[in-house]
Protein backbone atom coordinates (compact mmCIF):
# COMPACT_ATOMS: atom_id res chain seq x y z
CA UNK A 1 0.00 0.00 0.00
CA UNK A 2 1.29 3.29 -1.14
CA UNK A 3 0.67 6.80 -1.54
CA UNK A 4 0.21 8.04 -5.38
CA UNK A 5 0.80 11.59 -7.48
CA UNK A 6 -2.99 11.53 -9.61
CA UNK A 7 -1.66 14.85 -11.69
CA UNK A 8 1.50 17.39 -11.20
CA UNK A 9 2.77 20.54 -12.95
CA UNK A 10 5.10 19.08 -15.63
CA UNK A 11 7.50 20.00 -18.45
CA UNK A 12 8.30 24.20 -18.23
CA UNK A 13 6.39 26.54 -16.09
CA UNK A 14 6.58 29.78 -14.84
CA UNK A 15 7.05 30.05 -10.97
CA UNK A 16 4.16 32.81 -9.65
CA UNK A 17 1.06 30.37 -10.51
CA UNK A 18 -0.40 27.54 -8.83
CA UNK A 19 1.90 24.72 -8.82
CA UNK A 20 -0.11 21.78 -7.50
CA UNK A 21 0.12 18.09 -7.06
CA UNK A 22 -2.27 15.90 -6.37
CA UNK A 23 -1.77 12.70 -4.04
CA UNK A 24 -3.98 9.92 -3.36
CA UNK A 25 -3.82 6.22 -1.37
CA UNK A 26 -4.78 2.77 -1.33
CA UNK A 27 -4.04 2.78 2.62
CA UNK A 28 -7.05 2.66 4.73
CA UNK A 29 -7.21 6.58 5.88
CA UNK A 30 -7.18 6.89 10.10
CA UNK A 31 -7.27 10.44 11.76
CA UNK A 32 -3.50 9.96 12.17
CA UNK A 33 -2.90 9.27 8.25
CA UNK A 34 -0.99 12.23 7.09
CA UNK A 35 0.93 12.35 3.71
CA UNK A 36 4.55 13.06 3.11
CA UNK A 37 5.08 15.39 1.06
CA UNK A 38 9.15 16.51 0.06
CA UNK A 39 9.76 19.26 -2.11
CA UNK A 40 13.58 19.14 -3.60
CA UNK A 41 14.85 22.03 -5.44
CA UNK A 42 18.29 20.58 -7.83
CA UNK A 43 18.32 17.70 -5.84
CA UNK A 44 18.42 19.40 -2.64
CA UNK A 45 16.06 18.84 -0.02
CA UNK A 46 13.98 21.82 0.84
CA UNK A 47 10.79 21.23 2.20
CA UNK A 48 9.41 18.52 4.22
CA UNK A 49 5.62 18.78 4.68
CA UNK A 50 2.67 16.47 6.86
CA UNK A 51 -0.93 17.04 4.86
CA UNK A 52 -4.15 15.50 5.83
CA UNK A 53 -6.39 13.76 3.43
CA UNK A 54 -9.68 16.13 2.56
CA UNK A 55 -13.32 14.36 2.60
CA UNK A 56 -12.63 12.95 -0.59
CA UNK A 57 -9.27 10.89 0.99
CA UNK A 58 -7.07 12.62 -1.26
CA UNK A 59 -4.36 16.21 -0.64
CA UNK A 60 -3.75 18.86 -2.82
CA UNK A 61 -0.23 20.38 -2.82
CA UNK A 62 0.59 23.90 -4.15
CA UNK A 63 4.17 24.49 -3.93
CA UNK A 64 4.21 27.95 -5.86
CA UNK A 65 4.23 29.47 -2.39
CA UNK A 66 7.86 27.74 -1.53
CA UNK A 67 9.67 28.21 -4.89
CA UNK A 68 8.38 32.28 -5.60
CA UNK A 69 11.31 33.72 -4.36
CA UNK A 70 14.13 30.89 -5.30
CA UNK A 71 14.08 31.46 -8.74
CA UNK A 72 14.56 34.90 -11.51
CA UNK A 73 16.40 35.71 -14.65
CA UNK A 74 19.87 36.13 -13.77
CA UNK A 75 21.69 39.58 -13.37
CA UNK A 76 25.20 38.32 -14.68
CA UNK A 77 26.80 35.63 -16.86
CA UNK A 78 27.73 32.58 -15.00
CA UNK A 79 31.28 33.16 -14.49
CA UNK A 80 29.58 36.32 -12.50
CA UNK A 81 31.86 38.81 -14.64
CA UNK A 82 29.68 40.24 -16.75
CA UNK A 83 26.01 42.00 -16.13
CA UNK A 84 24.21 40.06 -18.19
CA UNK A 85 22.75 42.35 -20.85
CA UNK A 86 26.54 43.49 -21.91
CA UNK A 87 28.80 41.83 -24.39
CA UNK A 88 31.16 39.51 -22.44
CA UNK A 89 32.87 37.69 -25.78
CA UNK A 90 30.44 35.35 -26.47
CA UNK A 91 27.46 34.85 -27.83
CA UNK A 92 25.56 32.77 -25.54
CA UNK A 93 25.31 33.18 -21.37
CA UNK A 94 24.11 30.13 -19.28
CA UNK A 95 21.94 30.56 -16.44
CA UNK A 96 22.54 29.83 -12.57
CA UNK A 97 19.39 31.71 -11.39
CA UNK A 98 16.95 31.47 -14.02
CA UNK A 99 15.86 28.20 -14.15
CA UNK A 100 15.45 25.47 -11.38
CA UNK A 101 14.50 21.42 -11.53
CA UNK A 102 11.56 20.69 -9.20
CA UNK A 103 11.10 16.96 -8.12
CA UNK A 104 8.10 16.44 -5.22
CA UNK A 105 7.92 13.16 -3.57
CA UNK A 106 4.90 11.41 -1.73
CA UNK A 107 4.90 8.90 1.04
CA UNK A 108 3.09 7.88 4.19
CA UNK A 109 2.63 8.39 7.60
CA UNK A 110 0.41 5.82 9.81
CA UNK A 111 0.47 7.51 12.96
CA UNK A 112 3.38 5.51 13.87
CA UNK A 113 5.56 4.76 10.62
CA UNK A 114 6.48 6.80 8.09
CA UNK A 115 7.68 5.96 4.59
CA UNK A 116 9.27 8.07 1.72
CA UNK A 117 9.19 8.49 -2.01
CA UNK A 118 6.26 6.27 -2.68
CA UNK A 119 5.66 8.11 -6.27
CA UNK A 120 7.83 11.54 -7.37
CA UNK A 121 7.24 13.57 -10.35
CA UNK A 122 9.70 16.90 -11.77
CA UNK A 123 9.51 19.82 -13.49
CA UNK A 124 11.51 22.66 -14.36
CA UNK A 125 10.53 25.95 -13.11
CA UNK A 126 11.38 29.78 -14.40
CA UNK A 127 10.99 33.32 -13.15
CA UNK A 128 7.04 34.72 -14.40
CA UNK A 129 3.84 35.08 -13.47
CA UNK A 130 0.53 33.42 -15.30
CA UNK A 131 -2.35 35.63 -15.04
CA UNK A 132 -5.59 33.97 -13.70
CA UNK A 133 -7.38 34.69 -16.90
CA UNK A 134 -4.96 32.04 -17.92
CA UNK A 135 -6.55 29.28 -16.04
CA UNK A 136 -5.13 26.61 -14.30
CA UNK A 137 -2.02 24.90 -15.47
CA UNK A 138 -1.83 27.08 -18.68
CA UNK A 139 0.13 25.67 -21.58
CA UNK A 140 3.40 27.11 -21.85
CA UNK A 141 4.50 24.81 -25.40
CA UNK A 142 4.14 28.09 -27.69
CA UNK A 143 7.40 29.30 -25.90
CA UNK A 144 9.28 26.17 -26.56
CA UNK A 145 11.63 26.10 -29.71
CA UNK A 146 9.74 23.83 -31.83
CA UNK A 147 8.63 25.21 -34.88
CA UNK A 148 8.75 28.60 -36.56
CA UNK A 149 4.73 29.04 -35.42
CA UNK A 150 5.91 29.04 -31.99
CA UNK A 151 7.15 32.28 -30.29
CA UNK A 152 10.23 30.18 -28.91
CA UNK A 153 12.32 32.90 -27.08
CA UNK A 154 10.55 34.03 -23.41
CA UNK A 155 9.48 37.87 -23.57
CA UNK A 156 6.24 39.84 -23.23
CA UNK A 157 6.62 41.61 -26.52
CA UNK A 158 3.21 40.55 -29.40
CA UNK A 159 4.40 38.20 -31.56
CA UNK A 160 3.04 39.07 -35.14
CA UNK A 161 5.02 38.02 -38.52
CA UNK A 162 7.97 38.66 -36.37
CA UNK A 163 8.49 39.93 -32.67
CA UNK A 164 8.83 43.55 -33.23
CA UNK A 165 11.82 45.87 -31.23
CA UNK A 166 13.45 48.70 -31.65
CA UNK A 167 17.23 49.31 -30.67
CA UNK A 168 19.77 52.18 -30.88
CA UNK A 169 23.62 51.45 -31.60
CA UNK A 170 24.83 51.50 -28.23
CA UNK A 171 21.84 49.54 -26.32
CA UNK A 172 22.25 46.10 -24.63
CA UNK A 173 20.71 43.04 -24.02
CA UNK A 174 20.32 39.42 -24.31
CA UNK A 175 16.91 37.07 -24.97
CA UNK A 176 16.62 34.02 -23.12
CA UNK A 177 15.23 30.49 -24.36
CA UNK A 178 14.88 27.22 -23.49
CA UNK A 179 17.22 25.38 -24.86
CA UNK A 180 17.26 21.84 -23.78
CA UNK A 181 16.38 19.52 -26.56
CA UNK A 182 13.74 17.96 -24.59
CA UNK A 183 11.63 20.64 -25.32
CA UNK A 184 13.57 22.80 -28.15
CA UNK A 185 14.21 21.75 -31.33
CA UNK A 186 16.68 24.76 -32.01
CA UNK A 187 20.96 23.69 -32.08
CA UNK A 188 21.44 27.19 -33.20
CA UNK A 189 20.89 31.03 -33.56
CA UNK A 190 20.73 32.89 -37.01
CA UNK A 191 21.25 36.34 -37.81
CA UNK A 192 19.91 37.89 -40.50
CA UNK A 193 21.43 41.74 -40.85
CA UNK A 194 19.99 44.18 -42.97
CA UNK A 195 22.69 47.13 -44.17
CA UNK A 196 22.94 49.61 -46.95
CA UNK A 197 25.13 47.18 -48.40
CA UNK A 198 22.80 44.86 -48.63
CA UNK A 199 21.59 41.45 -45.90
CA UNK A 200 24.37 38.65 -44.65
CA UNK A 201 23.91 35.96 -42.56
CA UNK A 202 25.52 34.55 -39.11
CA UNK A 203 25.00 31.37 -38.00
CA UNK A 204 25.67 30.66 -34.17
CA UNK A 205 25.73 27.00 -32.88
CA UNK A 206 24.24 26.62 -29.20
CA UNK A 207 27.47 25.01 -28.20
CA UNK A 208 30.21 26.13 -25.57
CA UNK A 209 32.52 27.64 -28.26
CA UNK A 210 29.87 30.10 -27.81
CA UNK A 211 29.37 30.59 -24.52
CA UNK A 212 26.77 28.08 -24.26
CA UNK A 213 26.33 24.16 -24.01
CA UNK A 214 24.65 21.79 -26.04
CA UNK A 215 21.01 21.27 -25.91
CA UNK A 216 21.87 17.72 -25.40
CA UNK A 217 23.52 18.69 -22.00
CA UNK A 218 22.53 17.13 -18.95
CA UNK A 219 23.96 20.22 -16.75
CA UNK A 220 21.17 22.57 -15.53
CA UNK A 221 22.89 25.67 -16.83
CA UNK A 222 22.18 25.05 -20.45
CA UNK A 223 18.74 24.32 -19.64
CA UNK A 224 18.07 28.02 -19.99
CA UNK A 225 20.33 30.51 -21.97
CA UNK A 226 20.85 34.09 -23.12
CA UNK A 227 21.85 34.96 -26.46
CA UNK A 228 22.93 38.12 -28.05
CA UNK A 229 20.41 40.63 -28.58
CA UNK A 230 21.12 44.47 -28.83
CA UNK A 231 23.60 45.90 -31.39
CA UNK A 232 26.41 46.67 -28.46
CA UNK A 233 26.24 42.81 -27.07
CA UNK A 234 26.47 41.22 -30.52
CA UNK A 235 28.40 43.86 -32.78
CA UNK A 236 31.92 42.04 -33.65
CA UNK A 237 30.83 38.93 -32.77
CA UNK A 238 31.74 35.76 -35.42
CA UNK A 239 29.93 33.14 -35.71
CA UNK A 240 29.70 31.24 -39.44
CA UNK A 241 28.31 31.98 -42.43
CA UNK A 242 26.47 29.10 -42.64
CA UNK A 243 25.74 25.66 -40.95
CA UNK A 244 29.28 24.13 -40.90
CA UNK A 245 30.60 27.37 -42.84
CA UNK A 246 33.18 29.62 -42.82
CA UNK A 247 33.62 32.13 -39.65
CA UNK A 248 31.31 35.20 -40.36
CA UNK A 249 31.29 38.37 -37.94
CA UNK A 250 28.57 40.66 -36.91
CA UNK A 251 29.31 43.68 -38.41
CA UNK A 252 26.73 46.61 -38.05
CA UNK A 253 27.96 49.60 -39.69
CA UNK A 254 24.94 50.90 -41.63
CA UNK A 255 22.23 48.54 -40.28
CA UNK A 256 18.44 49.26 -40.54
CA UNK A 257 17.50 46.04 -38.83
CA UNK A 258 18.23 42.35 -38.67
CA UNK A 259 16.78 39.21 -37.45
CA UNK A 260 17.27 36.55 -34.80
CA UNK A 261 15.31 33.04 -35.09
CA UNK A 262 16.10 29.84 -33.09
CA UNK A 263 17.13 27.20 -35.77
CA UNK A 264 18.04 23.67 -36.48
CA UNK A 265 20.01 23.66 -39.56
CA UNK A 266 18.37 25.89 -42.06
CA UNK A 267 14.73 25.16 -40.53
CA UNK A 268 13.31 27.72 -38.12
CA UNK A 269 12.42 26.83 -34.86
CA UNK A 270 10.81 29.71 -33.48
CA UNK A 271 9.29 33.30 -34.84
CA UNK A 272 11.90 35.76 -35.78
CA UNK A 273 12.67 39.01 -33.95
CA UNK A 274 13.49 41.74 -35.93
CA UNK A 275 14.97 44.64 -34.38
CA UNK A 276 14.65 48.17 -36.05
CA UNK A 277 17.53 51.06 -36.14
CA UNK A 278 15.98 53.47 -33.49
CA UNK A 279 17.30 56.83 -34.20
CA UNK A 280 13.89 58.62 -33.35
CA UNK A 281 15.98 60.76 -30.01
CA UNK A 282 19.13 61.63 -28.34
CA UNK A 283 17.46 61.66 -25.04
CA UNK A 284 16.89 58.28 -24.54
CA UNK A 285 16.78 55.88 -21.13
CA UNK A 286 17.26 52.18 -21.67
CA UNK A 287 15.06 49.78 -19.15
CA UNK A 288 15.48 46.35 -18.45
CA UNK A 289 13.26 43.73 -16.37
CA UNK A 290 12.11 40.20 -15.90
CA UNK A 291 9.24 39.86 -17.69
CA UNK A 292 6.17 37.24 -16.81
CA UNK A 293 8.03 34.25 -19.22
CA UNK A 294 11.20 34.06 -16.92
CA UNK A 295 13.39 36.20 -19.31
CA UNK A 296 14.75 40.02 -19.84
CA UNK A 297 12.54 42.36 -21.75
CA UNK A 298 14.43 45.87 -23.16
CA UNK A 299 12.25 49.22 -23.75
CA UNK A 300 14.33 53.10 -24.68
CA UNK A 301 12.52 55.84 -23.00
CA UNK A 302 12.66 58.62 -25.19
CA UNK A 303 11.74 61.22 -23.67
CA UNK A 304 13.78 63.97 -21.51
CA UNK A 305 14.40 62.22 -17.83
CA UNK A 306 13.96 64.01 -14.54
CA UNK A 307 16.87 63.09 -12.06
CA UNK A 308 15.69 63.78 -8.24
CA UNK A 309 17.55 63.20 -5.46
CA UNK A 310 15.92 63.23 -2.09
CA UNK A 311 17.41 63.79 1.35
CA UNK A 312 16.47 62.62 4.98
CA UNK A 313 18.17 63.31 7.76
CA UNK A 314 17.95 63.58 11.68
CA UNK A 315 20.20 66.87 13.12
CA UNK A 316 20.67 67.37 16.38
CA UNK A 317 21.74 70.46 18.31
CA UNK A 318 25.82 70.35 19.49
CA UNK A 319 27.43 72.60 22.31
CA UNK A 320 28.92 75.72 20.73
CA UNK A 321 33.03 76.39 21.99
CA UNK A 322 34.95 74.49 24.37
CA UNK A 323 33.11 74.13 27.74
CA UNK A 324 36.19 72.68 29.20
CA UNK A 325 38.67 74.99 28.58
CA UNK A 326 40.20 77.61 31.03
CA UNK A 327 38.59 80.30 28.80
CA UNK A 328 35.71 80.08 26.85
CA UNK A 329 35.67 80.65 23.07
CA UNK A 330 34.25 79.82 19.98
CA UNK A 331 35.09 79.90 16.13
CA UNK A 332 33.31 81.56 13.39
CA UNK A 333 33.46 78.16 11.39
CA UNK A 334 32.45 76.35 14.26
CA UNK A 335 29.36 73.78 14.34
CA UNK A 336 26.47 73.86 16.39
CA UNK A 337 24.17 71.33 14.70
CA UNK A 338 25.34 68.03 13.13
CA UNK A 339 24.03 65.34 12.14
CA UNK A 340 22.54 61.67 13.79
CA UNK A 341 21.96 60.66 10.71
CA UNK A 342 21.67 61.44 6.66
CA UNK A 343 20.82 59.47 4.03
CA UNK A 344 19.56 59.79 0.21
CA UNK A 345 17.24 58.07 -2.59
CA UNK A 346 17.63 58.63 -6.44
CA UNK A 347 14.43 58.73 -8.18
CA UNK A 348 13.95 58.90 -12.36
CA UNK A 349 10.83 60.02 -13.96
CA UNK A 350 11.57 58.47 -17.42
CA UNK A 351 8.91 59.86 -19.90
CA UNK A 352 8.01 58.54 -23.46
CA UNK A 353 5.42 58.66 -26.29
CA UNK A 354 4.69 54.92 -27.47
CA UNK A 355 2.29 52.99 -29.82
CA UNK A 356 -0.89 50.76 -28.28
CA UNK A 357 1.55 47.65 -29.03
CA UNK A 358 4.49 49.12 -26.57
CA UNK A 359 1.83 49.89 -23.89
CA UNK A 360 1.45 45.99 -23.12
CA UNK A 361 5.33 46.04 -23.20
CA UNK A 362 5.38 49.02 -21.01
CA UNK A 363 2.64 47.24 -18.37
CA UNK A 364 5.05 44.50 -18.16
CA UNK A 365 7.36 46.43 -16.73
CA UNK A 366 5.23 47.88 -14.17
CA UNK A 367 3.98 44.14 -13.01
CA UNK A 368 8.00 43.41 -13.33
CA UNK A 369 10.05 41.91 -9.51
CA UNK A 370 13.20 43.28 -11.26
CA UNK A 371 14.33 45.99 -13.30
CA UNK A 372 17.74 47.98 -14.44
CA UNK A 373 18.37 50.85 -15.95
CA UNK A 374 21.06 52.13 -17.74
CA UNK A 375 23.04 55.16 -17.03
CA UNK A 376 26.45 54.58 -18.62
CA UNK A 377 26.51 51.37 -16.53
CA UNK A 378 23.63 49.04 -15.70
CA UNK A 379 22.04 50.05 -12.09
CA UNK A 380 19.38 48.25 -10.08
CA UNK A 381 16.27 49.90 -9.85
CA UNK A 382 12.97 49.68 -8.20
CA UNK A 383 9.32 50.39 -9.53
CA UNK A 384 7.63 52.88 -7.65
CA UNK A 385 4.78 53.53 -9.55
CA UNK A 386 1.54 52.28 -8.33
CA UNK A 387 -0.24 53.47 -11.61
CA UNK A 388 0.77 54.17 -15.18
CA UNK A 389 0.29 58.00 -16.17
CA UNK A 390 -0.74 57.64 -19.84
CA UNK A 391 -2.27 60.65 -21.64
CA UNK A 392 -3.70 59.82 -25.50
CA UNK A 393 -1.31 62.36 -27.79
CA UNK A 394 -2.85 61.09 -31.21
CA UNK A 395 -4.53 58.23 -32.94
CA UNK A 396 -3.18 55.48 -30.63
CA UNK A 397 0.30 57.20 -29.75
CA UNK A 398 0.47 57.69 -26.03
CA UNK A 399 2.35 59.64 -23.44
CA UNK A 400 3.91 57.89 -20.41
CA UNK A 401 5.40 58.67 -17.41
CA UNK A 402 7.18 56.45 -15.06
CA UNK A 403 9.03 56.77 -12.10
CA UNK A 404 11.77 54.59 -10.82
CA UNK A 405 14.15 54.65 -7.32
CA UNK A 406 17.51 53.38 -7.28
CA UNK A 407 17.89 50.18 -5.58
CA UNK A 408 21.46 51.31 -3.87
CA UNK A 409 21.94 53.51 -0.98
CA UNK A 410 23.39 56.91 -1.90
CA UNK A 411 25.73 57.92 0.35
CA UNK A 412 25.74 61.19 2.43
Amino acid sequence: MSATIDSNPTGVRVVNQPLVCTFSTDTTITDAFRFVVQVFEDGTEIGKYYLAPNANDVAHFDCSEILRDRVEADDSNHLQTYVIHSSDGNFYARSTTGIHEIQIRVGEWNGTTETLNDDNTAFLIVGGAEQKASGFNPDFSNFYATSSTRIGWLTDYAAGTYIEMKARDDDEGRMAFVAKNTYSGATAVNYSITTTSGTTSVYVPISSTYGGLVPSTTTLAGYLQYVGLMPATIDGLTGLDSPGGSAEAIDLTGWTSYTIQLVDGVTPKSKAIRVTRDCSSQNHTQMAWTNSRGGWDYFNFNGKRLDTTTTDSKPYKAALGDWDAATYNFKSWNRESKYYHKSATQTYQLNTICTEEEMAVIRSLLLSRKAMIRLGVWLPVLIVESSLQIRQSGHRMYVVSFQVELAQAVLC
